[in-house]
């Protein structure tokens, strides 16, 4: 091969490296293999957290029933807010501007769907299409630590979540005020996430959560 081939064969191989580089980064990123459904569920807590954060922004706070008012002033939504889920609260995102439904998405032993992006009406945020509980009244003058979405919880209790071996490898998972994102242990004994000095994260007990149970808004599984 002559010196000029050479070079030829070198710039053409370059070429093709990058546009196979520019290819691999335009592909969504979907998690595959063991712990996926936990990875998926963090990297969608996580995206949400930042949306709070430029919701906090407009609103000084985090969505919440004391938002509502604000939201449908300013953006004249006929979305409905008022049902207690966590759905109901999330929706104030998608009135502010998110433009997918897929964030909002944790798998859930109690049975969520894909999302279908249908965000009109009735149809944002429908029964099974969110997974995650969401402590309302938060904004980030508060402890940082304090913990803001969480995945899988059970619905009907206050701060019992779901033991999963399966997808979740028997964790949870766990999104803060300052939008860090954790997978613990859920404790065998009672189904509950504890902190290094045992007392479960969702305690009246917390300091950050003044001596008062906080409100929790878990996602709506039932039409």
């Amino acid at each position: 091969m002559s010196p000029r081939q050479f070079w030829a064969c070198v710039v053409v191989g370059g070429v093709v490296t990058v546009v196979a580089s520019f290819v691999a980064l335009s592909i969504p990123y979907q998690p595959r293999g063991r712990g996926s459904t936990r990875t998926e569920a963090i990297i969608n807590a996580k995206q949400m957290g930042l949306a709070m954060l430029e919701f906090e922004q407009e609103y000084r706070s985090f969505p919440s029933d004391k938002t509502v008012a604000e939201v449908i002033k300013r953006t004249g939504s006929t979305l409905d807010f008022s049902d207690g889920s966590s759905n109901a609260m999330f929706r104030q995102l998608i009135a502010y501007g998110i433009q997918s439904e897929d964030i909002f998405y944790a798998w859930h032993p109690e049975g969520t769907v894909q999302p279908d992006n249908d965000m009109f009406g009735r149809d944002a945020l429908e029964a099974k299409e969110v997974g995650f509980s969401y402590v309302m009244g938060l904004d980030t003058t508060m402890d940082p630590a304090t913990p803001v979405l969480m995945t899988p919880m059970r619905t009907a209790s206050r701060d019992q979540f779901w033991r999963d071996g399966k997808r979740y490898k028997d964790k949870a998972v766990i999104l803060r005020l300052d939008t860090s994102a954790e997978a613990p242990l859920i404790r065998p004994s009672d189904d509950k996430v504890v902190d290094a000095r045992g007392v479960p994260i969702l305690d009246a007990a917390q300091p950050c959560f003044g001596g008062k149970w906080p409100d929790i808004r878990h996602p709506k599984m039932a039409p």
